[in-house]
């Protein structure tokens, strides 16, 4: 199901107000904004988005009630899904690697062309009964606020315009379809080992050394990415090869 709404504040919010009204709602339905005027991103920032010229929508996903400990892999599924529909849009025009930067936003090259901001709701026993995932992706835009450090759109990359409506059933398809084979991964047991696998081969900077500011103490230090955990924790190598980890927020990249 798709619900399209000329303006509202944020896609997420709107579409967690329509859960709790009582209204059912399969897996994989959409809400898309064509303006967004409170869209979040992470760490509290906002999303900025032009109206009627990017995707900005959220969707609703019930991902089989996944324990704790896999937690994580729902924010790789939704993160390969959309480096993969960035990817296919871009197509030959691409002179940069799409990429994903730890642990969801889109990148290509060094500049972020999508953002992911997941909410999961969670039963008594921390199981992942639904998530909604808000999510930007800069298609038309043809420029940035200042304030933006690193933005890019397809249409600055491709310099063709795309049109939008086609694009939603897109990939609401493949979020949806990447999410709902992780219930036979986890079944199947080594084969989380290989879907892990497949979330690193698309890390940003997954490769040599690069500098990264630990976010707590201020200091910054060259690593290279040695493995993101089932958690979500990210093991950094550094060049005496010993190894450190961090959760989300706790270290950053310096571009």
């Amino acid at each position: 199901m798709q619900i399209t709404l000329q303006q509202c504040g944020s896609t997420s919010t709107e579409l967690k107000r329509i859960i709790q009204s009582g209204r059912f709602l399969p897996s994989g339905s959409t809400l898309r904004a064509v303006t967004q005027t409170a869209g979040r991103g992470q760490r509290g920032n906002t999303w900025e988005a032009q109206p009627g010229k990017n995707l900005t929508f959220s969707i609703l996903l019930r991902p089989g009630g996944l324990l704790p400990k896999h937690h994580f892999l729902v924010s790789e599924a939704i993160a390969i899904a959309v480096a993969s529909f960035v990817a296919n849009l871009i197509g030959d025009k691409a002179t940069e690697r799409v990429a994903i930067k730890w642990p969801n936003d889109i990148y290509y090259g060094d500049r972020k062309i999508a953002g992911i901001l997941i909410e999961n709701s969670l039963g008594m026993s921390g199981q992942i009964l639904q998530c909604v995932a808000g999510i930007g992706i800069n298609i038309n835009q043809a420029s940035f606020s200042s304030a933006i450090p690193n933005p890019v759109s397809v249409r600055q990359i491709t310099g063709s315009e795309i049109d939008l409506e086609p694009l939603m059933p897109r990939i609401s398809r493949s979020i949806t379809a990447f999410v709902d084979s992780l219930a036979p991964i986890i079944a199947a047991g080594d084969a989380i080992a290989d879907f892990e696998r497949m979330y690193h081969s698309w890390l940003w900077r997954a490769d040599g050394f690069h500098n990264w500011r630990d976010t707590a103490s201020g200091t910054v230090f060259s690593a290279a990415i040695h493995q993101v955990l089932s958690s979500g924790q990210l093991i950094l190598r550094l060049p005496d090869d010993n190894t450190i980890g961090y959760m989300f927020k706790e270290v950053e990249a310096i571009l």
